[in-house]
């Protein structure tokens, strides 16, 4: 059969994520983050499962990541609701960095960004922004800002906050702890949070990433030949376990494990597979043979096709040169 696809293109070569002790047995890539655009959430408790959609290729795993919100218990958020007394220092402004400086409720370590709107007699509706949390606040805390602080000179132009409400034990997202980064993803996974609390503004994006450690360990993602076959009931996307000839592989899907043969046509039989090419003008191929260096092809779609059916070209994982080569379909 011509010297033999090496093993390496093969996805079940690869050992695993490093969060995975069992075999990935896929290519694809891994779960990377969860990020956090806006965030304007109340209601989620740190801990709680984050539970992602599975991966679509066959012996991926599903990666698995929980909540981390904002603070512990009592908690100020920016979501925080308070009543305000005070008399107005004598301009407008946004003083950042203002601590707290006395109360009752036992709250610590809470830091504001204050945006007064006018310099009226009193504070008229300042906007409270909260970028530290603190802890062990309760309804009815009194959180006195020194006038100082906010320009002024005396206690008189103090600012005190009175928490009005709060949703206590529970807050703001601030990440997603990323538990197993998974493997074989091909597109961002969707997920569902276990206790929903109320999402609001807050924007939740998963990233994937190539994972590219050191070839043979578990921290390496390498690439792997995607193909498609029927081994039981239905055409679905393939892994290879071993090449059994020029044209036959062991491959395993979803639905099971089956010695396929390839074919130029959909897969409609069990015991019938596809491997398919595309040249750099985005034309594709049925690859009807397979070894090391070269592929033998068959057109597929596309109008203007840089190799005729019969030819023996090279192969790549990565871009295809021009009446030179074809890139392998892969993850």
């Amino acid at each position: 059969m011509g010297r033999p696809l090496n093993k390496k293109y093969f996805g079940n070569r690869n050992i695993g994520s490093a969060n995975t002790t069992t075999d990935n047995g896929i290519g694809g890539q891994v779960l990377s983050a969860v990020t956090v655009t806006t965030n304007n959430s109340t209601g989620y408790t740190s801990g709680s499962a984050v539970t992602f959609s599975a991966p679509t290729l066959p012996r991926g795993v599903t990666a698995t990541g929980s909540v981390v919100t904002f603070g512990a218990a009592g908690a100020l958020t920016d979501k925080t609701t308070y009543t305000r007394s005070g008399t107005s220092v004598a301009a407008t402004g946004t003083y950042t960095g203002v601590v707290q400086k006395s109360g009752t409720g036992g709250g610590t370590g809470a830091v504001f960004t204050i945006v007064k709107s006018t310099s009226a007699i009193t504070y008229a509706a300042p906007t409270v922004t909260v970028t530290t949390p603190g802890s062990g606040y309760t309804i009815g805390s009194t959180i006195v800002i020194d006038g100082s602080l906010l320009g002024g000179v005396t206690t008189t132009n103090d600012l005190t906050l009175t928490v009005a409400g709060f949703v206590a034990g529970t807050g703001t997202i601030q990440s997603i702890l990323i538990t197993n980064s998974g493997s074989g993803y091909e597109s961002a996974p969707t997920f569902t949070i276990a206790n929903p609390g109320t999402i609001g503004l807050t924007t939740l994006t998963s990233v994937l990433s190539t994972n590219t450690g050191i070839v043979g360990t578990a921290s390496s993602q390498e690439p792997a030949i995607k193909a498609s076959a029927f081994t039981v009931a239905n055409n679905q996307t393939a892994d290879i376990n071993k090449q059994v000839s020029g044209r036959r592989y062991n491959v395993t899907t979803a639905e099971g494990t089956a010695i396929c043969k390839l074919v130029t046509a959909t897969p409609a039989a069990i015991g019938e597979m596809t491997i398919i090419a595309t040249d750099s003008s985005s034309n594709t191929y049925y690859v009807t043979k397979l070894t090391n260096h070269r592929a033998t092809l068959t057109p597929l779609t596309g109008s203007s096709h840089e190799f005729v059916a019969g030819s023996a070209t090279r192969w790549t994982f990565g871009s295809a040169s021009f009446g030179e080569s074809v890139t392998i379909q892969n993850a």
